[in-house]
């Protein structure tokens, strides 16, 4: 299975959504983003999914970080974009997919509860800052 997902990063800060009650690993924060179809290229998944979860456009899209990642009960091979959306402001967004969306600094999203790989990629943020 394919994912691409996400990092608007704005201000040093990060744009999350925590997961839904019904969602694999309920509660947990991650960057939005979704499945990749058969025969879609990840950007093209990451710019419907960010349409179907929060209903926004990205305006541009860069690979960021491309990697295997074992679950328990999978490998999902994971594309981390960073992007720049139409809109910035998080309350206007829908929450279609998750519960809640939240801007974190590095620091505080590497303290909160989050998908492991999603945590893995906020250290390289942190490493290797962006400009």
């Amino acid at each position: 299975m394919k994912v691409a997902a996400g990092i608007f990063l704005k201000d040093g800060k990060i744009l999350m959504g925590r997961r839904q009650a019904a969602d694999d690993s309920p509660g947990l924060w991650e960057f939005p983003g979704g499945k990749v179809e058969e025969g879609e290229a990840p950007e093209d998944a990451l710019r419907r999914e960010f349409r179907e979860e929060i209903e926004c456009e990205i305006v541009s899209a860069k690979l960021f970080k491309q990697f295997e990642w074992t679950y328990p009960k999978r490998t999902v091979e994971l594309y981390f974009f960073l992007i720049t959306l139409a809109s910035e402001d998080a309350s206007k967004m829908k929450l279609n997919a998750h519960d809640e969306l939240k801007w974190f600094s590095l620091e505080e999203a590497l303290k909160v509860p989050i998908l492991a790989a999603n945590k893995s990629v906020i250290e390289r943020l942190v490493a290797q800052p962006q400009p």
